[in-house]
């Protein structure tokens, strides 16, 4: 909340308090979750399901998953502001990566039985391609100049289809680390830290889009 909300508010007090008291409030919580663990009940966080063997780097890659988030919203403002393309035609430009969004995790099945477990680095792997020939892309476009509209469409479409390839991949081993008692639970976790990862990345670029003439 303070991440979110502290800089649209110009970062009032509270929102300093609330992030000085989030480690104090995160020690109370496992304790008590700790202790209900204990005595038999049904805690919403397991602290002896996150011991599993590997779930704390499972964990790290989720919260680092969604840490692009902004790109979405900075590749908009830079086709809108920078390029002078509309509304329309920026959207219709994530079209390759919707698209193969949905491919992705429909083509997971196939390339796990040549690969196994390696599918999540694969897809995760050429995201990260994509997402470095984009930047080259609109690097060695002159200033105010669009580039080749084919090749931002494959990349997009690389960018998604990678994605779509590590989402439930990771989704996969995340949950897999655990028994099925408690797959519910770290399935929950997992959602949380994606959207923690959001709220992180996101948090960094926000500033940038308030300086004078930015336009959506």
């Amino acid at each position: 909340m303070p991440l979110i909300e502290g800089r649209e508010a110009g970062w009032p007090l509270w929102s300093w308090l609330s992030l000085a008291a989030s480690p104090v409030l995160a020690l109370i919580f496992w304790r008590h979750e700790t202790r209900l663990a204990r005595a038999g009940g049904s805690p919403l966080l397991d602290p002896d399901a996150l011991r599993a063997p590997g779930l704390g780097r499972a964990l790290l890659v989720a919260l680092l998953f969604y840490a692009i988030g902004t790109f979405f919203l900075l590749f908009s403002v830079y086709l809108q502001g920078g390029l002078h393309a509309t509304a329309l035609s920026a959207s219709l430009t994530f079209l390759p990566f919707g698209a193969d969004f949905l491919l992705g995790p429909l083509s997971t099945p196939a390339p796990r039985r040549f690969v196994g477990g390696y599918v999540n680095p694969i897809g995760l792997g050429l995201e990260t391609a994509g997402f470095l020939g984009l930047a080259w892309l609109i690097a060695a476009a002159p200033i105010g100049a669009p580039p080749a509209p084919v090749l931002p469409a494959i990349i997009l479409f690389a960018i998604g289809f990678g994605q779509g390839l590590g989402l439930p991949s990771l989704m996969r081993m995340v949950i897999e680390r655990v028994t099925r008692a408690l797959s519910g639970m770290i399935a929950g976790a997992v959602s949380s830290t994606l959207q923690v990862g959001t709220a992180l990345g996101g948090d960094h670029w926000r500033g940038l889009l308030h300086g004078p003439g930015t336009a959506l």
